[in-house]
């Protein structure tokens, strides 16, 4: 199969020539394509002040989920997570790029109520591919997502094998480490 690389996030993908016959093989998926042409309309001050945001109030992760239809199967997928104690900054985050805002339930009744903005999968990928110019200490993180997003890609048509979930849990052991308090 022809390789192409997509105008939306950059990766090499494969596309059947039929496909490209009927006009396509210019991005990698139809939610690159609807956020590739979404994201050119988003401010790049939005861009840098959300990136401020993810650098000092948001977690990038990836996380190890076990398949609710099977007891054996398990998947690694991005994750995003800012808090913060003004809902309205997180819910314009949210309209520019999905999730979900969720209310921590205080523990001490001192504290303020706070808010968690979270992403995972796709949006994740999408949402830092436009922000990374601007990341600061984030940034390792990121390129550690970047090469799980490469993993998908190149495996999306096949099963697991052993070796990818083990280059995927080598992934996940190193934003560990990233994410370390102390580091």
């Amino acid at each position: 199969m022809p390789q192409r690389v997509c105008i939306g996030c950059n990766i090499n993908f494969s596309i059947s020539p039929a496909n490209i016959k009927k006009g396509g093989g210019k991005y990698c998926s139809q939610s690159c394509r609807y956020s590739f042409l979404r994201r050119n309309k988003i401010d790049p001050l939005a861009k840098a002040y959300l990136a401020g945001f993810i650098d000092g109030e948001g977690y990038v992760g990836l996380v190890r989920v076990n398949d609710p239809r099977t007891t054996t199967k398990r998947y690694h997928t991005a994750r995003l997570d800012v808090a913060n104690t003004k809902r309205e900054v997180l819910d314009e985050f949210k309209n520019l790029y999905g999730g979900t805002v969720k209310e921590i339930i205080r523990k001490n009744k001192h504290h303020k109520t706070a808010y968690h903005w979270v992403l995972s999968n796709q949006k994740v990928f999408l949402l830092l591919e436009d922000v990374y110019p601007y990341l600061r200490l984030k940034k390792p993180q990121a390129d550690v997502l970047f090469m799980l997003k490469r993993s998908i890609i190149d495996n999306r048509r096949n099963s697991l094998t052993t070796k990818v979930m083990e280059e995927r849990e080598e992934l996940k052991n190193k934003i560990h480490l990233l994410n370390k308090k102390g580091t």
